[in-house]
Formats: C-alpha cells, structure tokens, sequence
C-alpha cells in the first residue's frame, strides 16, 4: 500500500494527471486515467503500473479495502476539490491514474479474448460504457 493523504487544494502537484481528465488526445506522457471502482478494481488486476489512487472523502470507508489493496499513494479529498481538478462532477468519486506502458502487439492485447470491441477517438465514459454494454450483450 502506498501513502494515504488528504489533498485540499487543486494546486497540490500529485493532482496534475487529473486536470482536465478526458483530454487524452492532448497528453504527452505515457498516463492514462481510470475512472470508477470497477475501472479500478480491473486495474489492480491488469499490467498497468499503478500511478495513484484519487478519491472523494465521501467513499473513503466504503472503498476501504481498495485503497488497502493499491500499492500506489491515495489522495483523498473533499469533491469539490476533484471537481475542479477534474473540470466536471466526477460523481463516482473515484479514479486512478496508471502507466500505459510499452505498446504491445494487437495478437498479445487479443490472445484468450472472446470478444474485441475497436474504438477511436471515444472520451466520453458514458458511451464507453454504452458500448461495453452492447459488446456483452
């Protein structure tokens, strides 16, 4: 488990990954950012590197086992503060951020899969989500 620290103004430098979260098209690092607990209950079981964990005060008991279990530092902070770093009401509550890592091949990101759904330039999480949906069903 990394550190666990509340974060009270949107200036604290840990907080830079998320500024203005869905821009991914803009960055030039190799981060990316995982919204939601199922989102990030998948990235502790993925070859991601772990970066942090930001999370609303509001969900700190209940998501009490996650932030046991992420082996990064957890910031934790009052919504207003992820509202604004984040640029929207991240009504979650909480998302994490990772590293990509090297690219790999299409045949190592598809071995054992039993669906594979191709999506382009898709920033909104509700149609992401969406289309998860219709890809399981």
């Amino acid at each position: 488990m990394g550190r666990v620290r509340r974060v009270d103004a949107i200036d604290d430098p840990d907080l830079a990954p998320y500024v203005g979260m869905y821009g991914a098209d803009e960055r030039t690092d190799d981060l990316c950012i995982i919204e939601s607990r199922l989102a990030v209950e998948s990235l502790l079981d993925s070859p991601f590197e772990p970066v942090s964990l930001l999370l609303a005060e509001r969900h700190a008991a209940r998501y009490a086992e996650m932030i046991d279990a992420f082996p990064a530092d957890v910031m934790v902070a009052p919504q207003d503060v992820i509202d604004a770093t984040v640029g929207f009401h991240m009504h979650r509550g909480v998302a994490a951020c990772a590293r990509r890592g090297a690219p790999r091949s299409l045949s190592d990101v598809t071995a054992g899969a039993r669906r594979v759904l191709v999506c382009e330039a898709v920033t909104d999480p509700e149609n992401l989500g969406a289309l998860f949906r219709n890809a399981a069903a």
